[in-house]
């Protein structure tokens, strides 16, 4: 057994063509870089904005997809995570503390938060445990409306932003959380953990017949998440220099990684990047554009959302990158591991006859 509680059978995965994923990952961290920079050396407002919104809305994507790609378990309360993290970033930097500080106890206050409600939820199964992970925000919602003293409710609190950038640089800060998220991504994804949450996706009950504990397994992975979340929610909030319960709390938000992910393709990093890529300039210019063809019609973030999730659904249920050529680099599944491995190991009791030697004197 592993630290982690893990049979010897749950090795690190045999990646088809690995260095061509990890290739991969090295040019999209590249081009994220590349074009944050480019996006701060031409100054223009629009085209920051924008790049913000990428670089926030993705971290939350791929967070998302370290629980719901690789287990299969769909949450559909991910907004409490990065709604926690934005309030106790807010609580903590009007109280005075440094920046970076409130960001890091934002992620680690959703993380705890995500362990708290892990027992719970997880005695529930399938759509049980969307439905139950939906009323969560829900509730919460309700909860930090009605305590407006500390929260500000629907009227909201607006943050001490600070004046200069050099106080807090949050494109450099959004570019480095979500490098760091695709790095952990990619690290799960070729690790024994990463294949033991992928069985679990495939047959929890099987998966545990091999002695894993997939209670901690998932309860890892959602502590996990919830830890990203909230450290994008911390910069979620700064990005928006306010905050309130019908922001952080609203379906929209919650929904957005979770369409992301599907748009792009779960379980694959890339996935979740090209998902909040084309959500950020559908919510930007998708709404625009309708109202100037049809004046009279009025189209919002759920709209929009709501139109990709069906058309998705008919046409690409697997996403956009799990349909492409991208994925013949992907792993094999747990299932074509494990059975690779038996292929490869002999029987310790063959039934098959033995040859005999010539000098024995018997026949062949």
């Amino acid at each position: 057994m592993s630290r982690l509680g893990l049979p010897r059978l749950f090795k690190r995965e045999d990646a088809i063509s690995r260095g061509a994923y990890n290739g991969y990952v090295l040019a999209t961290m590249v081009a994220l870089a590349l074009l944050t920079a480019l996006a701060e050396l031409l100054g223009n407002a629009v085209l920051r904005d924008t790049m913000q919104q990428i670089l926030i809305y993705g971290s939350m994507a791929v967070a998302y997809d370290y629980f719901t790609g690789f287990t299969g378990y769909y949450n559909l309360g991910f907004g409490a995570f990065t709604a926690i993290g934005a309030y106790t970033f807010v609580f903590l930097s009007i109280a005075g503390w440094p920046l970076p500080v409130c960001v890091i106890l934002g992620g680690v206050a959703s993380s705890l938060f995500g362990f708290l409600i892990s027992y719970p939820f997880f005695r529930l199964k399938g759509g049980y445990f969307a439905i139950g992970t939906l009323s969560m925000i829900l509730l919460l919602h309700t909860f930090f409306t009605n305590f407006y003293q500390y929260t500000g409710g629907t009227a909201g609190i607006i943050l001490p932003y600070p004046t200069s950038p050099l106080a807090f640089p949050l494109m450099i800060s959004s570019l480095l959380l979500l490098l760091l998220a695709i790095y952990v991504h990619l690290s799960i994804r070729q690790s024994r953990f990463g294949l033991a949450l992928r069985s679990i996706k495939e047959d929890e009950e099987v998966t545990e017949s091999f002695g894993v504990n997939t209670f901690r397994m998932k309860g890892l992975a959602l502590a996990l998440s919830a830890f990203f979340g909230g450290l994008a929610g911390a910069l979620f909030s700064i990005y928006l220099g306010f905050i309130s319960t019908d922001i952080v709390f609203s379906l929209n938000l919650d929904f957005l990684p979770l369409v992301a992910s599907l748009l792009g393709g779960s379980g694959v990093f890339l996935g979740p990047l090209v998902g909040s890529f084309i959500l950020s300039l559908a919510d930007l210019n998708l709404p625009t554009f309708i109202n100037r063809l049809f004046p009279s019609v009025t189209v919002g973030p759920l709209v929009v959302n709501g139109t990709i999730l069906l058309v998705m659904g008919l046409f690409l249920p697997a996403g956009i990158v799990n349909a492409s050529f991208l994925k013949r680099y992907s792993a094999a599944r747990p299932d074509e591991l494990i059975l690779r491995r038996l292929r490869r190991t002999p029987p310790r009791n063959s039934l098959a006859p033995r040859s005999r030697s010539r000098s024995s004197g018997l026949p062949q």
